[in-house]
């Protein structure tokens, strides 16, 4: 579980040299166009189903959850837990427990970590990439791209493979590739790109009556 809410919230092959060090053309062709796509809108909602496999321990655990994005500002769903910010404060809830956890969200995110609100524009910065093919996922046609960190050592991932709607340009799929065997997939179920009130990215204690603060500031 921790794993999984890590990778969650940080919203993911060995390679030559000259592949990890270069720039496709068709591939930020395409990852350009969908970043000129999601300029469009201000806040960003989505539905998704993922499953983490621990490939040294054989096993494998499927959720399914939710994310809300808006500029810097996120919330998550994901099983037992609720991951909220506005940009600068996390708020981290664990249904189970009845506690919240309340982080800086520059301590929380350090450069192995991807954050939530990067999810749907995580390739616009420090990664290479290359241009797979055109796969047929769940009877639709996806252009599939590799992500590459420029500074692998940095990072607990090695690769992020995207599968993007071809005729719609919205993502479908991505799968964060583990540098110690744990991959994780999401698929994304739905995709809206409605108003979202503010009131969604700040974690009001009194709708969790009981609740044990734990404030890490």
């Amino acid at each position: 579980m921790k794993n999984l809410l890590n990778a969650t919230l940080a919203l993911v092959f060995s390679m030559t040299t000259a592949l990890v060090h270069s720039q496709d053309t068709k591939a930020t062709a395409i990852l350009d166009q969908l970043s000129k796509d999601m300029q469009q809108y201000e806040s960003v909602s989505a539905s998704f189903k993922s499953k983490m496999t621990d490939k040294q321990s054989a096993t494998e655990v499927k959720q399914e959850g939710s994310i809300k994005v808006s500029g810097d500002s996120y919330k998550v769903v994901i099983g037992d837990f609720t991951v909220i910010s506005n940009g600068e404060t996390v708020w981290t809830y664990s249904k189970k427990s009845n506690e919240v956890m309340i982080d800086l969200a520059e301590d929380i995110y350090d450069e192995e970590g991807i954050e939530p609100a990067q999810l749907f524009t995580i390739w616009e910065t420090g990664f290479n990439n290359q241009y797979v093919g055109l796969e047929t996922l769940n009877g639709t046609s996806c252009h599939v791209i590799k992500l590459f960190p420029k500074d692998p050592k940095d990072k607990s991932f090695h690769t992020i493979k995207l599968y993007i709607d071809k005729d719609a340009m919205e993502m479908k799929r991505a799968v964060i590739y583990g540098k110690e065997g744990n991959d994780i997939e999401y698929d994304l179920t739905s995709f809206d790109v409605g108003y979202i009130n503010s009131s969604e990215f700040k974690f009001d204690k009194t709708k969790f009556p009981g609740v044990e603060v734990i404030d890490n500031r």
